[in-house]
């Protein structure tokens, strides 16, 4: 019953980004309405100060004589925001019987601890079976979270509502950032952008994160572009004079390109008027949004399906990568949902590069898979004796999983096992290998059975199709 318990430390680490992410989300929307207060608060000190001199001993010099109308309008307007404040101030207040995304999910790791702390003697079925919805609830969590990540918006959203998981995945967070990265990448306007960086300026100068001033400098270029200098050489002033301390090479560099049009030969312009530079800010702001709201570079599905695979992975599963090339072949995949998504409907190039083939053991399987030469053709296996087959009930050999595979470390293993390819069974000392003439190997318990099934005790090698009698078989003896 021990092996059923999860590793809480290991678990928690993975939630970590589902927690963090709501918990910046707070802090923003705290900071925000903290402004928002703050600067309503100042108004009506102020309003309620000028209307107080008003009614003290006559009119100050420096105040210019109200109306008894204009006054009644100032106050008016004073306590129109004070109602407003009042508003905002009671939103802020938390509430106990909706419940916040922090708060659910929250909850969700509260109930991994119970699961956690139940002792093996204790672990009933009941728990079994929480244990199991909570694995369930998570794997939907991280597809959803991969649906986001990748750019499939509208499924993630289907989804998860199917799912009953709106509270427990951040859609309106990468909503805002697929819109930015959109505005830059394909509108090249930075206005949302700049926007957003006005929103987190303290924590990007906490951060020492240099995204606004990109920004700046490439709508600078775009007025050089425009060959509005004169508004260039404003813009400049205003935005990136307040950068010297820390670009002032860049800033030089920007001035200078106020003498260069847009077909210049010079190398460094040149690059600056490239219109490649847009994509590299989205990058950039890509970059800078996951990192303030913590989320890891990869999405945690992948995270999760590397390290199960590296658990996995042999030097042999290598030919399940779809491809055959001498020299290497880009293979491009459709993303999946393509038709029916359109957040995503551009093509994956996933670079395959060539690898070496590997020895039939570990690749050999008695399940037919139709991406693979059929042991039936008699004509191709005696063509290619050494042709190599991938196990297809090997994750790390399906063709869209070898993608993701063909960088994670190969898995370590101090003793090997052999697979028999006809019964999959490993064979050992109970169920000893024995070999064809022709050298190939297979267990003992799949080639009696065969030779029980056949007239006169023939078995036949299922790779070269080349049969013998039972008695012909030798024991192999593995050391």
């Amino acid at each position: 019953m021990a092996d059923r318990k999860m590793d809480h430390a290991a678990a928690e680490m993975l939630e970590e980004p589902f927690i963090r992410i709501p918990y910046e989300l707070m802090r923003r929307n705290h900071r925000s309405a903290q402004r928002q207060v703050e600067k309503d608060f100042m108004f009506l000190q102020a309003t309620l100060k000028t209307l107080a001199k008003l009614n003290d001993n006559g009119h100050p010099k420096d105040l210019k004589v109200e109306s008894k109308e204009e006054s009644l309008q100032r106050l008016r307007a004073a306590s129109e925001r004070i109602k407003g404040l009042k508003r905002k101030i009671q939103g802020l207040q938390p509430s106990v019987t909706i419940a916040s995304p922090l708060r659910a999910r929250l909850h969700g790791l509260s109930q991994l601890q119970d699961m956690n702390t139940v002792s093996d003697s204790d672990l009933s079925w009941l728990t079994m079976c929480a244990t199991r919805s909570w694995k369930e609830q998570r794997l939907d969590r991280y597809m959803t979270d991969y649906l986001l990540r990748t750019g499939r918006l509208s499924a993630a959203a289907s989804y998860a509502k199917e799912r009953n998981l709106e509270d427990q995945v951040d859609i309106a967070l990468f909503q805002e950032c697929a819109k930015i990265g959109s505005a830059l990448a394909d509108n090249h306007s930075c206005s949302e952008a700049l926007a957003w960086c006005g929103e987190n300026r303290g924590t990007l100068k906490k951060t020492k994160n240099y995204l606004e001033f990109s920004l700046r400098l490439q709508e600078y270029i775009e007025l050089c572009r425009k060959k509005q200098q004169t508004e260039a050489l404003a813009y400049a002033q205003k935005y990136l004079a307040t950068w010297q301390e820390t670009h002032m090479r860049e800033i030089e560099q920007a001035m200078s390109l106020l003498f260069f049009g847009q077909g210049t030969n010079v190398g460094i312009y040149r690059r600056m008027y490239d219109p490649a530079r847009w994509q590299s800010l989205c990058q950039q702001f890509q970059t800078t949004f996951n990192g303030i709201y913590g989320i890891p570079s990869q999405p945690v599905l992948s995270l999760t399906a590397s390290a199960g695979m590296s658990s996995l992975k042999l030097a042999a599963c290598a030919t399940g990568l779809p491809h055959e090339s001498a020299d290497g072949v880009d293979v491009v995949m459709e993303p999946a949902g393509a038709e029916g998504d359109s957040d995503n409907s551009r093509a994956i190039v996933l670079p395959i590069p060539s690898l070496a083939a590997s020895p039939p053991i570990h690749n050999s399987s008695t399940t037919t898979d139709a991406s693979i030469p059929s042991t039936n053709d008699a004509s191709h296996l005696h063509a290619h004796p050494e042709h190599p087959q991938r196990n297809v009930d090997c994750p790390t050999c399906a063709p869209y999983v070898a993608v993701l595979a063909k960088d994670v470390p190969y898995s370590h293993h101090t003793n090997s096992s052999i697979v028999c390819r006809i019964s999959g069974e490993v064979i050992g000392d109970e169920n000893y290998a024995l070999a064809f003439p022709n050298g190939y190997v297979y267990s003992h318990r799949a080639l009696s059975q065969m030779a029980k099934e056949t007239v006169g005790g023939i078995v036949t090698c299922p790779r070269t199709l080349e049969q013998c009698a039972f008695d012909q078989l030798r024991r192999v003896y593995i050391l």
